[in-house]
């Protein structure tokens, strides 16, 4: 017998052996790509609409689970081309189930819910304060955000919330350099998406944003607002006003820039005294 000959059997188990090796790669990786698919639909379930925390939770799953797999099954070796291309198969997934929030702002909200239905979302309507009409006039998230199908999308309606100022009154002196602002809200409790922040502005229209503040039983709060520094002097008088937004604003130093808002208080003029 010739060495040629004696090693053919050889050569053809190697050969079935990359053949099977390829065939596993592919179907962990199909497999993986599934588990990814299901595992950002039961996110999207449980209301986790962010789509980079749904996608890195997946993704840290899965790859745990072929890491698990492929040292289970003594082919470490291919687990990288296995990673690969279930990422591939995740990016096409994921890729092919976002989709953008409508804008329903100012629709009635039966025409709102079958808009957002239709692009393939779910929706969750809220009436902050009763007695005004139908209208969605907030919507969160907002327009042209992106999510993934079946994903929630909060429809606010009714009367939009109050806010105002009861501490300090208007044109009340104070002597430091903070001061306790306190006031009330309605339709504010309750709802995660609306936050309240006290807005403290200079003369020179520059604006501190203090908070976010703790909200009471009965939709009362208060805040230590810094009203200006050793620089700005003294005698100097300052605006504070509180709002009522769904953006989560930058604390501390704002600059010029004053943020939008849903509601309002009065504009309260403070002056710092001796």
């Amino acid at each position: 017998m010739t060495g040629s000959e004696y090693n053919q059997p050889k050569s053809s188990s190697s050969i079935l052996r990359r053949v099977a090796d390829v065939i596993f790669n592919i179907a962990a990786s199909v497999v993986g790509g599934f588990i990814v698919h299901i595992l950002v639909t039961v996110l999207t379930r449980l209301r986790i609409n962010d789509p980079l925390v749904t996608i890195t939770t997946a993704l840290v799953i899965v790859i745990a689970l072929l890491v698990l797999f492929a040292i289970i099954t003594k082919r470490p070796h291919w687990f990288a081309g296995i990673a690969s291309v279930a990422l591939i198969i995740t990016v096409v997934i994921l890729w092919l189930t976002i989709v953008r929030v409508p804008n329903v702002i100012g629709m009635a909200l039966t025409d709102a819910k079958a808009k957002v239905v239709d692009v393939g979302l779910n929706f969750e309507e809220i009436e902050m304060i009763k007695g005004g009409t139908e209208e969605v006039t907030i919507q969160h998230p907002a327009l042209g955000s992106r999510l993934f199908k079946g994903a929630w999308v909060k429809l606010y309606y009714g009367k939009l919330p109050t806010v105002e100022i009861i501490d300090p009154k208007n044109g009340e002196s104070v002597s430091h350099y903070r001061v306790k602002v306190a006031g009330s809200s309605k339709g504010v409790l309750g709802s995660s998406d609306f936050r309240i922040y006290v807005l403290v502005r200079s003369p020179d229209n520059h604006v501190w944003i203090q908070g976010p503040t703790q909200l009471g039983l009965n939709g009362d709060f208060s805040v230590l607002a810094q009203i200006g520094t050793l620089d700005l002097g003294r005698l100097e008088h300052f605006q504070i006003q509180a709002i009522v937004t769904t953006e989560r604003l930058k604390l501390g130093d704002f600059g010029t820039e004053f943020p939008s808002f849903i509601a309002c208080s009065s504009i309260i003029e403070v002056t710092r005294s001796q």
